[in-house]
């Protein structure tokens, strides 16, 4: 069975347009079925491709995190933050990294800027800005 859903996946590969999402997207899948090896090849085409994409690194550093390689997960979570600072997602799994490796006040810190930003989504949900210098001027 593995080697006919081996040549089956082979061939999907090859059919895969080049786009960095259809390689994140190969690699959540990979992850999903935890083939956590397998995941790093198509998650590496997808920086490849995009060096932008923080859907990319956010898959790559999955990949290393069920993998137990922390230092790496955590490198790649770094990116995603760079590239989309407001992701509270990659903020919680930078958390969970820092838990991992045993660096309870990054892990804190990590979550007290999820707060910092959902306190921010809220304020500007409500229409009052959307800026947290703002809200501290009222």
């Amino acid at each position: 069975m593995s080697c006919e859903f081996g040549l089956s996946f082979s061939n999907a590969k090859a059919a895969l347009p080049e786009t960095s999402r259809t390689w994140s997207s190969l690699t959540s899948s990979l992850l999903n079925q935890n083939r956590y090896d397998e995941a790093l090849d198509p998650t590496q085409k997808a920086v490849q491709i995009d060096t932008a994409s923080f859907d990319a690194y956010f898959t790559m550093s999955l990949a290393h995190f069920y993998k137990g390689q922390m230092d790496e997960a955590e490198r790649s979570m770094k990116k995603v933050i760079e590239i989309a600072p407001r992701l509270t997602q990659a903020w919680e799994v930078l958390a969970e990294i820092y838990k991992k490796k045993g660096q309870a006040q990054e892990a804190e810190n990590a979550l007290k800027r999820i707060d910092e930003l959902r306190d921010q989504e809220s304020y500007h949900i409500l229409g009052f800005g959307g800026y947290r210098s703002e809200k501290n001027r009222l």
